[in-house]
């Protein structure tokens, strides 16, 4: 949003909601972003079809799901800082 105002931008809406609730807007959206969020509900599924029910004809969606593969360095890195007991500071950090 900081940067839509930098740059005078006017017609981008952000909405922030929960999924299973957006067709309560009434609207329909060019552009869809879920970035780390539909594989968090009870059932994925029903979110993606909200998804896709507000999506225009021709729109894009842009879907991102954590998988343990692409996840990999993450839980090695929470192990090494557990093992070297790191904590949040500044130096602990570097």
């Amino acid at each position: 949003m900081r940067k839509t105002k930098e740059l005078a931008f006017s017609n981008i809406d952000y909405k922030q909601a929960d999924i299973l609730e957006l067709n309560k807007l009434d609207r329909r959206f060019n552009i869809i972003e879920s970035l780390g969020v539909l594989h968090h509900l009870k059932n994925p599924l029903e979110g993606w079809k909200v998804l896709v029910d507000l999506l225009q004809p021709q729109g894009l969606m842009k879907i991102a799901l954590y998988s343990e593969i692409a996840r990999q360095s993450v839980v090695e890195a929470r192990k090494l800082i557990i093992q070297k007991q790191y904590g949040s500071t500044s130096d602990d950090i570097r």
